[in-house]
């Protein structure tokens, strides 16, 4: 039988750019997050490298990742 797994999906706006975010836990205690955003016509990703203690960490550092990404262009 397999484990069902919590997602969670919030979107968050950044400056000026919208994230679409979703936060997946894997097993008690670590969570994945993944953000997608458009830059200037693209489509954007950003991912955590690490997995994060709880949902609020993933999202704030997965938006860190994503802020860096548009800062830079």
């Amino acid at each position: 039988m397999s484990r069902q797994r919590n997602t969670i999906n919030r979107t968050v706006r950044v400056e000026d750019v919208e994230l679409h975010v979703a936060a997946t836990e894997h097993g008690k205690g670590h969570w994945d997050a993944v953000a997608r955003f458009d830059l200037n016509g693209q489509l954007c990703r950003a991912q955590l490298g690490e997995p994060a203690p709880n949902s609020d960490c993933a999202i704030e550092e997965v938006a860190r990742i994503a802020i860096r990404s548009i800062r830079n262009g």
